[in-house]
């Protein structure tokens, strides 16, 4: 059916090539329309028009290089509710619609009626407005494993476009191995490369492809702009692009107060020209589930532009068990490497990995610009590897802008890196809150005093830091302070049952810097570093005080000053019961209940090294014979950084020993000998897994044994040190005792195996 013309001027005239007055129209083994041109003012169907009650079936047939001039350039469907519209094997390619208004260029549902397109391709079609490829009224349109590729939608509009599909208020269904590729919507403000989501429409994407989609305003590859519902699936939406007029979401971009629902899903390498390379989501609520963001780009240049991976304009997300990964806010001052929380958004993040995320300004990981009306949750996430660069490059695992508030527990923050400030977490005015959290390896590199924080940048508003572990963090710049915590100036942190072990300062404060206020309670800081001086605290003259309760300062060196290795410089007050093992200079006024060594004679501690002693963070337990044991403050009556509550009295530091420090021989537990205090046993409550013990290697040979509470020996062992296990798991759950039986005595170990 070639080369026809219909000329009705009516909306309700037209098809070119068929017009279906309400009957069954069959099209059967290779049927072909084209070149079949509806040129009425308002014509429609330039192929085929379906009236009003009209049922069409397609099986194995071509609808090519038709014109209407109002809608459907190849096929338009007005037949309404309750008819049947069904293609099988449609080759719908090349058709035109123009643009009065220029809807369909492919096909056109107008009014109510339902349509099912399987196992066709859909290819080069152009609409004057909007739905390149098809455009869907109040029905609902099925679309099962097809293509929909190269389609143009050229209406100007920011509710124009739709390069693909476009659904004007009814349900669009995309199913079952579609792929929507290289459509584009490149009208002034059109949105939607790939697919456009009108005013009351529900979207609804299952395993799907939908790729190298263009949008010149918003949404590369899917725009919504329903108020709706969006539910997308086991789809991979990749290497769609949002250009300039703003140019954002160059995945997926929700302008609107929709409800989205992503499940099992991925979103990489998505270019957005300013926000939201792989999402930009609008102000209702999106569920994020085992989803994947990669490798997306945002290269807005404010400070405001950004979210490589996500960005929430004023909605709330909930991420869950998914990666934000390898993200870039790539602007001048661009800011969230892999996700931007925007003022008065909020955010609820749970088992997350955002790693490998790199922002300009800050960010690396995370920029969280909310305000002070929304708290974000981070909770047991992995933030790691990622880099805030120079513009000032603050926060490379997390930066809050202004007084945001933000919550972190459990997981970690590991190997992120900042160009001057808070290597892993930087904290502005809000309060930010660190509960059980490791935080390792992060390096800050600002060379100024007021720069540093490898692990932590407190710049001026409230932290605490419960239950956590800063470990091996860096402050390199060469007046950078503070290798694991810079409390800047007017900025307050608590600091409680936590470790601060292995950080490092090129300049001063290995472990912690205070220029402003603290208070440090049940806490252990241990083997850090400084170059100059201050290896455990040092202060800044600005700052107020450091409370210092229930702590040990100890084994922490300033390498070039050779003095100040615990703390320096300051006012420091003890609310007792601390341990700081060298205070050569003698700033800190040791009370009645505290324990002070100098450089000369400095207090033996006795620290075991960091290591997985039981709970979700390392710590330094303490040896048999250290002075922190039951030496703590009686008052403190909580458990310690791993959870465990106080064993006879409490001790000082983050570490509750859970053993009295007194052994037995032969097989009466009774009886007790001293003990060399030279083993280690981990962990000491086992859940059916293997249990370790560790000493130095000797020359002597000598025994491990495993007894019950009756003196019953149930496991041994010849050993000359190192590192041995014992396998418990067929052991009836209880309290065992770990012996190492030498010449010089008897060290035992309690040990509970629970399930």
């Amino acid at each position: 059916i070639v080369r026809n013309v219909a000329s009705g001027d009516d909306a309700t005239n037209g098809g070119g090539g068929i017009f279906n007055n309400g009957g069954e129209l069959v099209l059967v083994n290779d049927v072909t329309i084209s070149d079949n041109i509806a040129d009425g003012a308002a014509g429609s169907g330039g192929g085929l028009f379906n009236a009003d009650g009209g049922s069409v079936r397609g099986y194995d047939f071509n609808v090519a290089r038709n014109v209407a001039e109002r809608a459907g350039g190849g096929i338009e469907d007005a037949s309404g509710a309750g008819t049947t519209v069904e293609f099988y094997n449609l080759r719908l390619v090349d058709n035109v619609v123009n643009t009065s208004p220029g809807n369909g260029g492919g096909f056109h549902i107008s009014g109510d009626g339902d349509a099912l397109i399987k196992d066709s391709d859909i290819d080069r079609n152009i609409a004057g407005s909007e739905g390149g490829g098809v455009w869907n009224g109040a029905g609902t349109m099925t679309i099962r494993n097809t293509g929909i590729t190269d389609n143009v939608a050229s209406g100007d509009d920011a509710t124009n476009g739709g390069g693909g599909a476009f659904n004007n208020g009814g349900t669009l269904r995309i199913m079952a191995g579609t792929r929507i590729r290289g459509n584009v919507a490149n009208g002034t403000s059109g949105s939607g490369g790939g697919v456009f989501n009108g005013d009351g429409g529900t979207l609804m994407i299952a395993n799907a492809f939908i790729h190298d989609n263009t949008a010149s305003r918003a949404g590369g590859g899917i725009e919504d702009a329903s108020n709706a519902s969006v539910t997308i699936d086991r789809t991979r939406v990749y290497e769609n692009f949002a250009g300039s007029n703003p140019g954002n979401g160059g995945g997926f971009h929700v302008t609107g107060s929709a409800r989205i629902t992503i499940d099992d899903s991925r979103f990489d390498r998505n270019v957005a020209a300013t926000e939201g390379g792989g999402f930009w989501h609008g102000t209702d609520t999106a569920i994020i589930r085992d989803s994947k963001f990669r490798d997306n780009t945002a290269s807005g240049d404010e400070a405001d532009n950004g979210g490589g991976g996500i960005f929430v304009l004023s909605g709330t997300i909930m991420l869950m068990d998914s990666e934000v990964t390898g993200n870039v806010a790539e602007g001048a001052s661009g800011s969230g490497g892999g996700i931007f929380f925007d003022e008065s958004s909020g955010g609820i993040l749970t088992d997350v990995l955002i790693r490998d995320n790199e922002a300009n300004r800050a960010g690396g990981g995370i920029e969280d610009n909310s305000g002070e009306a929304q708290t974000i949750a981070v909770n047991d996430s992995r933030i790691r590897d990622n880099f805030a660069g120079s513009a000032p490059g603050n926060g490379g695992g997390v930066h809050i802008t202004g007084a945001g508030n933000m919550n972190i527990t459990g997981g970690s923050v590991r190997e992120n890196v900042a160009t001057a400030e808070g290597g892993g977490l930087w904290n502005g005015a809000g309060t930010m809150n660190v509960t059980q959290v490791s935080i390792r390896d992060n390096e800050a590199q600002g060379d100024m005093p007021t720069m540093g924080g490898g692990g932590i940048f407190n710049n001026g508003g409230t932290m605490t830091v419960s239950r956590s572990t800063l470990a091996n963090n860096s402050s390199t710049g060469d007046l950078g302070l503070g290798g694991g915590i810079h409390n800047g100036e007017g900025g307050t942190i608590n600091v409680a049952y936590s470790t601060i072990s292995g950080n490092s300062s090129a300049w001063n404060a290995g472990g912690i810097a205070n220029a402003g206020e603290m208070t440090i309670a049940g806490t252990t800081v241990a083997l850090n570093t400084a170059d100059n001086f201050g290896g455990g605290m040092g202060q800044a003259p600005t700052a107020t005080t450091a409370t210092l309760r229930n702590s040990i300062f100890a084994l922490n060196e300033a390498d070039e000053r050779g003095d100040n290795l615990d703390v320096a410089g300051g006012m420091y007050v003890s609310a007792g019961f601390n341990i700081v093992a060298s205070d050569d200079a003698d700033v800190f006024p040791a009370g009645s209940t505290d324990l002070e060594g100098d450089d000369d004679d400095p207090i033996e501690v006795g620290l075991r090294s960091l290591r997985d002693n039981g709970g979700p963070t390392q710590t330094h337990a303490l040896r048999c014979g250290s002075p922190a044991i039951d030496a703590g403050d009686p008052d403190l009556q909580g458990v310690d950084q791993r959870g465990r509550p106080v064993f006879g009295a409490r001790d000082i530091g983050s570490f509750e020993l859970q053993q009295h420090c007194s052994n037995f021989q032969g097989n009466d537990p009774t009886a007790l000998v001293a003990a060399p205090s030279a083993v280690s046993v981990y962990p000491t409550v086992s859940n059916g897994a293997q249990v370790f013990v560790e000493t130095e290697l000797s020359e002597e040979a000598f025994t491990y044994q495993v007894v019950d509470l009756n003196g019953q020996l149930v496991r041994e062992r010849q050993s000359v040190g190192g590192l041995e296990s014992f396998d418990l798991s067929d052991l009836t759950p209880g309290t065992y005792y770990v012996r190492t039986v030498k010449s010089n005595g008897v060290e035992t170990h309690a040990v509970t195996v629970a399930r």
